[in-house]
């Protein structure tokens, strides 16, 4: 089943005399798709990719804006939120810290490089073909690193980089946005309030 994100930009103004938080811009105004790799390697949703989740289980601020809290609806759950300076500090290269539950396929090109063709959850007819042990619920069992070959087709068992799960352009509005109301508001006045369903 799909996982779905909601939430709400949020900003302290520094025009308001109260220092309360305002929720500025909704954000399926800017962000439409769904990332489930994202979302585990940032909020630890449906993590799979072995990362340790940069803002998970927050649950909703204590101090969240009205317009926050007048989204909620039933049937929703995840509730955390990430802050610019946070965000703006994450290292993208920092691996996951287990190898990831997917394998990577590659095509051998002629000059002997590999290109990457795709990153699929484990399949346990691959499994089989390849001699490859899998636990009694599915996941498999690899040294990092470990790599087969079929033909021309190589499979990686890698670890992943906070990059490789949440990917730049898809993600650019949102931290342009954040960007910019920490620019004009301060850096510890913005922040991502989400949850899923």
């Amino acid at each position: 089943m799909a996982t779905d994100i909601h939430g709400f930009f949020e900003c302290r103004m520094r025009s308001d005399p109260l220092d309360r938080w305002r929720g500025v811009l909704e954000l399926r105004d800017v962000f439409t798709g769904r990332s489930e790799p994202a979302f585990g390697c940032l909020f630890g949703v449906r993590e799979r990719l072995g990362f340790r989740p940069v803002a998970g289980g927050r649950g909703l601020p204590l101090d969240a804006s009205p317009q926050t809290r007048a989204a909620q609806n039933e049937g929703l759950a995840g509730h955390t939120w990430i802050g610019w300076q946070e965000l703006a500090g994450i290292d993208w290269d920092e691996p996951s810290e287990r190898p990831d539950s997917r394998v990577r396929h590659y095509r051998r090109r002629g000059d002997g490089t590999l290109e990457l063709v795709g990153t699929y959850l484990w399949d346990t007819a691959f499994a089989d073909r390849m001699d490859v042990a899998v636990s009694a619920g599915g996941a498999a069992d690899w040294a990092e690193r470990r790599e087969w070959t079929d033909g021309s087709t190589v499979y990686r068992a890698d670890r992943a980089r906070r990059r490789d799960a949440v990917d730049a352009a898809t993600w650019e509005p949102v931290w342009k946005i954040m960007e910019v109301l920490a620019d004009v508001h301060g850096p510890g006045n913005v922040r991502l309030v989400v949850w899923f369903g």
